[in-house]
């Protein structure tokens, strides 16, 4: 756990030495399907901790049988990004991940860095300013991230797919009244294998519908719903090898969630609360739950 608490004080961290002036506008209205003014620049930070002890069964129950033990996924994602201008924001991503195994062969744990690549966000229709889409690359950088190599120095600790992963998304929002409004965001992930059990690319298409309140000026509360669906079925080849092949909606998971974003500081500093529950997946998907923590800031 020390090693999560760090995540989030790497968040504090780089949070308190920006600079503090104010700045003139409320962060409610930067929504992700926003654009950045030029230049303005923003810093994300969030940290998601995912914990199962279950597994969803042949029928689609939480099953305790299929897992041993406790695991706990986290993943700090790092986010920079600069306003070019009110069409297009350039940035970079970097992203650590974590594992901690609590099972009956005792505890063990890794860290590894696991992305690092730019991204790009665009507004290109101009009578709908509020729909955008984002273009990330992330190149990974720790190696053998799914612990297969022979006297892995993690052995059978899978830290993240060792891949370098495309991520294409769509943002946009739609005001319901002054207070509430609905914000829907879809994506395309492409994964092209570096040295993985799976050997060919393979695609995951997540949406995600949040509904957000806002009391007041520096609070807003808001539950999200997401379906994730893969688009990969594994097998084994002729000669008994591990293999992949595209196969559309192959397995899925759903999660939903409640939560919440203040502004510490009005117009320049925000801190987010988020927690979700993992209640439908297919035969084998985790049945767990994330808590998670972020921080964000514009200036």
């Amino acid at each position: 756990m020390r090693i999560l608490t760090n995540f989030i004080a790497l968040g504090l961290l780089l949070a308190i030495i920006c600079p503090t002036a104010m700045a003139q506008t409320n962060l409610q209205q930067y929504t992700p399907s926003v654009l950045l003014r030029k230049g303005q620049w923003e810093f994300k930070h969030f940290t998601n901790v995912y914990t199962q002890t279950k597994a969803f069964d042949d029928q689609l129950q939480k099953d305790d049988q299929r897992i041993d033990g406790r695991q706990t996924f986290a993943t700090a994602i790092n986010q920079f990004m600069y306003g070019i201008n009110p069409k297009y924001s350039v940035g970079f991503d970097v992203w650590v991940k974590y594992v901690n195994i609590n099972d009956s062969q005792g505890q063990r744990n890794r860290i590894g860095l696991t992305g690092v690549g730019p991204k790009i966000k665009v507004a290109p229709f101009k009578n709908l300013s509020r729909l955008s889409f984002q273009s990330t690359f992330l190149i990974p950088i720790s190696g053998d991230t799914e612990s297969r190599e022979v006297g892995a120095t993690y052995p059978g600790l899978f830290l993240e797919f060792d891949r370098f992963l495309w991520i294409n998304e769509a943002f946009y929002d739609i005001p319901l009244s002054s207070s509430m409004q609905l914000f829907v965001r879809g994506a395309w992930w492409t994964s092209f294998p570096r040295d993985s059990f799976r050997n060919q690319p393979f695609f995951e298409t997540p949406i995600t519908v949040f509904f957000n309140y806002f009391p007041n000026s520096r609070l807003t509360l808001y539950t999200s719903l997401e379906a994730w669906i893969k688009h990969v079925e594994d097998f084994q080849d002729a000669d008994g090898m591990n293999a992949n092949r595209v196969k559309l909606f192959s397995s899925f998971f759903s999660q939903a969630g409640l939560g919440m974003k203040y502004q510490l500081i009005p117009g320049l500093l925000e801190g987010e609360l988020l927690y979700t529950n993992f209640w439908l997946g297919s035969p084998g998907e985790g049945a767990g739950q994330t808590f998670n923590f972020g921080l964000r800031v514009i200036h």
